[in-house]
């Protein structure tokens, strides 16, 4: 029997990120022009489509219309740390695109929930490792326990179990009451990583006693 799991993941992979590549060339062109409140309401929408295809299972096609999103929450809140030059060089109306106060909390918590929903769907589609990159930045836009939790369930999917360890006791850290036994999950990976730790001792025991016969 063919073992087709592999191919239709990387199919998935494939597409999802030339999905993304193709929406945000696109709207980069469309936002142009466009004042801060129409950015905001189309980031809206976008978001809410992605939703409902993600409650449809369609995960390639929320993946896309959640990568939309972004184009128009990098409009509206710049990343100046990580690209000084691009942003000196913007124009007057570019930046004045720029949200702040309460339309700046708003944005941000667009972007968390985004990249949260964003990893959810590449962790249901196998990607892993994408999984872990947009937990990150969502992260990185405003830690949220659900955030680590999802970020450390996809690093023990990949079998990094002193990560996932970490991201869930931050979590737990957020709020010990630990209303959703994220200790349970704490328990799983340290068994998990000591049987791991187990199987590569024994592996190398075995390397060793073959090369001495």
């Amino acid at each position: 029997m063919i073992d087709t799991t592999t191919n239709i993941s990387d199919e998935v992979q494939q597409t999802s990120e030339q999905l993304e590549n193709l929406n945000i060339e696109e709207e980069k062109t469309q936002s142009s022009g466009a004042s801060r409140e129409d950015l905001i309401s189309k980031a809206i929408l976008y978001k809410e489509e992605g939703n409902s295809f993600f409650k449809q299972k369609d995960y390639k096609r929320a993946l896309a219309k959640y990568s939309r999103v972004q184009c128009f929450t990098n409009v509206l809140i710049p990343n100046k740390e990580g690209d000084m030059a691009m942003y000196a060089n913007l124009s007057k109306k570019a930046k004045d695109l720029e949200v702040e106060g309460d339309d700046k909390e708003k944005i941000i918590e667009l972007m968390a929930t985004t990249f949260l929903n964003m990893s959810i769907c590449f962790f249901l589609t196998g990607q892993f490792s994408k999984s872990v990159e947009k937990a990150t930045l969502s992260i990185k836009s405003k830690k949220t326990i659900k955030a680590l939790y999802r970020r450390g369930k996809a690093q023990m999917a990949r079998k990094d179990y002193d990560q996932a360890i970490k991201d869930f006791e931050e979590a737990v850290r957020m709020d010990p009451s630990d209303p959703n036994d994220i200790q349970q999950e704490i328990m799983q990976a340290k068994r998990l990583e000591r049987e791991s730790d187990k199987q590569r001792q024994q592996k190398m025991q075995g390397f060793l006693l073959k090369g001495n016969e």
